[in-house]
């Protein structure tokens, strides 16, 4: 679970949206069969919004041709989903395949199941999400690769430590946030200081969204 809960950090900010063509060629797969009595039309959206993460994404500067994109599947199986508060609780299977030389098929070259596949979507977002993802985006844009990967990891260490799932419910934790960043690896709040505080949140919005966190951080001792 905490694997993959890193992963949908990856999802929700995007390492790349540089001008490059896309490297995956992915097919998402929602088997939804074992929930019953429900709003059916979240699983599509669900199944869409992924399709369109996975293979409109630049995850690398490489540049693909689209006969040479990377095939992969992922199929997802829900066994829980609470409207309530937007949680899904299930299994993935992951796959990659490759074709076989000199032949009309392909071989799987990697395979990952995951059996604790929960996460959140919810699956109509605020103006004020919309902003955040975009100027979160923007931001990462400008790191360098390895910042990239070095603040979604810091950002993920806080967040476990404070049981959030999303930035909205960070935001609302405020002294559990601040308790939790003290018991941080020095290099998780070094990191968290110098992108988090100093480039996402030096915006006028973004500190209006992240308003009482912010100040909790300032007062920080």
């Amino acid at each position: 679970m905490m694997r993959l809960f890193y992963v949908l950090l990856l999802t929700m900010f995007g390492l790349s949206e540089c001008a490059f063509a896309q490297e995956l060629d992915c097919k998402v797969t929602i088997n939804r069969s074992q929930i019953q009595g429900t709003n059916l039309t979240v699983f599509e959206t669900l199944q869409k919004a992924i399709t369109e993460f996975m293979n409109n994404r630049s995850w690398t500067e490489m540049q693909f041709k689209d006969n040479e994109r990377i095939e992969c599947t992922m199929n997802i199986t829900v066994k829980q989903y609470k409207e309530a508060d937007n949680s899904f609780k299930g299994e993935l299977l992951f796959q990659i395949a490759r074709p076989v030389f000199n032949s009309n098929y392909n071989t799987t070259v990697f395979s990952m199941k995951d059996s604790e596949f929960n996460f959140v979507y919810k699956e109509h977002v605020s103006a004020d999400s919309v902003y955040l993802d975009t100027h979160l985006k923007r931001v990462i844009n400008e790191l360098s690769i390895e910042d990239r990967k070095a603040f979604v990891a810091s950002l993920f260490n806080l967040l476990k430590s404070t049981g959030a799932k999303t930035l909205t419910e960070l935001a609302n934790s405020k002294k559990k946030f601040v308790s939790n960043l003290v018991k941080l690896r020095k290099d998780d709040k070094n990191i968290l200081n110098e992108i988090f505080f100093k480039k996402v949140l030096n915006d006028q919005r973004m500190r209006k969204i992240f308003g009482t966190l912010f100040m909790e951080y300032n007062k920080r001792d």
